[in-house]
């Protein structure tokens, strides 16, 4: 018997900024991709101010690498100057070093996936240029 697993997705958003978050909230288009057993390319979009802020993928074998994907929303040209999304993915709790692939275990609830959206503002550091 194969085991398999499941991800359940949530977006979830937080203002990192003195500027009011963009109303309404924009949508959060997400890709799950997993091998060698899974979903080849399942495409959703979350509202993070809806009830459609979660969705479940399943039937994943165990042990898959699952790759999440999260375009970026473009923030408003009516929003603050240097205003962005700043997105991290975490699995279980845990955030997800190097990006946004997790290794998964087989378990009977689906692994907490949270695609997590900060709405920060502000300068964008420039690197330093040293001329010699």
């Amino acid at each position: 018997m194969k085991l398999t697993t499941a991800l359940r997705v949530v977006a979830t958003v937080s203002n990192m900024s003195a500027v009011a978050l963009p109303n309404p909230l924009p949508l959060f288009p997400v890709a799950v991709t997993c091998s060698p057993s899974g979903p080849a390319n399942a495409a959703f979009t979350l509202n993070a101010s809806t009830s459609l802020s979660s969705s479940t993928v399943g039937n994943i074998a165990a042990d898959s690498t699952c790759k999440i994907t999260e375009t970026v929303p473009v923030v408003a040209t009516s929003a603050a100057a240097n205003c962005r999304w700043v997105v991290t993915v975490n699995v279980d709790g845990q955030p997800v070093v190097g990006g946004q692939t997790a290794k998964l275990a087989a378990q009977a609830a689906p692994h907490s996936i949270d695609v997590h959206n900060d709405f920060v503002c502000g300068r964008i550091p420039q690197p330093t240029v040293v001329k010699k």
